[in-house]
């Protein structure tokens, strides 16, 4: 039952819409899309892989713009929806130098912990995975103390983690299913509090940690 709903939202999200926000880097040959029903996707052209969500929530104010943080310049869609009764922005950031997506929530009033962006329904499949637990790693754990990896035989590699609130943030791995949010244990979060996340696509595991640790450490 549960995966027939998570393919029914992705089919959703894929739905052609003249109105989709998208952005895209000829660089990096990353692209993303947010549709105004809610779904969102990344594509990257090598290797040929897709990731995608659906927020669930009619999404307003669809805005593209551009700027430059300490990854380097970048371009983004923002939009603002609602989530049981709290306003929220989200954000995705895709960077024209480096294969690195920075997804940002944003809580425009106090309100319930619920829900997670991304929560991603479509990402490849039939990859080996790496997690942490404590100082160790694993490669058949469902949750990650640290950085989601995921790789391919030829070592193509993504890694998925929380940017900021490392102590109360996490990422899980269920079947048809990735999701990297705050802690459930938290029940509410104040108005302004912001959470990011890290999505980085590289080409062998060692480059991709070293894409993704100079990201965190550049990232201001």
């Amino acid at each position: 039952m549960i995966r027939t709903l998570l393919v029914g939202a992705f089919a959703l999200l894929v739905s052609p819409l003249a109105d989709a926000a998208t952005i895209s880097e000829s660089a990096t040959g990353m692209a993303a899309s947010v549709f105004p029903e809610g779904g969102y996707l990344i594509n990257v052209q090598n290797p040929a892989w897709v990731f995608g969500g659906n927020i669930g929530r009619q999404l307003e104010q669809l805005r593209q713009d551009a700027g430059t943080d300490g990854i380097g310049k970048y371009d983004e869609i923002t939009f603002q929806f609602v989530d049981g009764g709290t306003p929220k922005r989200g954000a995705i950031r895709l960077y024209r130098q480096r294969p690195v997506v920075l997804f940002t929530l944003t809580f425009l009033a106090a309100g319930e912990n619920r829900g997670t962006f991304p929560d991603l329904i479509h990402y490849p499949a039939e990859l080996y995975h790496l997690t942490n637990s404590g100082w160790q790693q694993h490669f058949d754990e469902r949750t990650t103390d640290g950085p989601l990896v995921e790789f391919d035989n030829e070592a193509r590699t993504f890694i998925l983690s929380p940017a900021s609130n490392f102590m109360i943030a996490g990422t899980s791995l269920e079947p048809g299913e990735i999701t990297s949010g705050i802690s459930p244990k938290i029940q509410s979060l104040p108005a302004g509090f912001i959470h990011r996340t890290l999505l980085v696509v590289d080409k062998g595991i060692n480059q991709g940690f070293e894409t993704w640790g100079r990201a965190l450490t550049d990232r201001r």
